[in-house]
């Protein structure tokens, strides 16, 4: 009972103590990373190519798309997406996997293992707006 008493006693006396002591607030944290010209570079261009992707997947998975190669129909290889991804699917998971893209990238120490990162994804991009342009896909607005 007498332990109970006086931390109540330590609880109700804690505001008016800390008054009397000046403490002041830790000091910002100043951001640890930051984007080169080059970064941003690399993070434009990968975005304006998976815009490209993005309309191209939905314009063969929305009309028929028969090519010879494929045996007449095209198909998506994002194993994300799956096989033949619904409109709402691609319109969600493309955006949000941008948006998760560009975070590591922002997490990631400027340096040569972020433009591992950035420059994997752009040639993986780049080999799917050029497949896709190969199997007869065009690039058309949705609207």
């Amino acid at each position: 009972m007498k332990t109970a008493l006086a931390a109540l006693a330590l609880a109700l006396a804690a505001p008016a103590l800390a008054q009397d002591l000046e403490i002041e607030p830790p000091p910002a944290r100043e951001l640890t990373w930051r984007w080169s010209s080059a970064d941003l570079a690399l993070e434009g261009a990968l975005a304006g190519l998976i815009a490209v992707d993005w309309l191209q997947t939905l314009q063969f998975t929305q009309h028929d798309c028969r090519t010879p190669e494929l045996g007449g129909g095209c198909y998506e290889t994002n194993p994300v997406l799956g096989r033949y991804p619904s409109r709402a699917k691609v319109n969600t998971l493309i955006p949000l996997g941008l948006a998760a893209h560009a975070a590591v990238a922002a997490l990631i120490p400027q340096g040569p293992w972020r433009f591992l990162w950035q420059g994997t994804f752009l040639v993986l991009e780049s080999k799917a707006v050029t497949m896709n342009a190969m199997y007869g896909v065009q690039l058309r607005l949705p609207w």
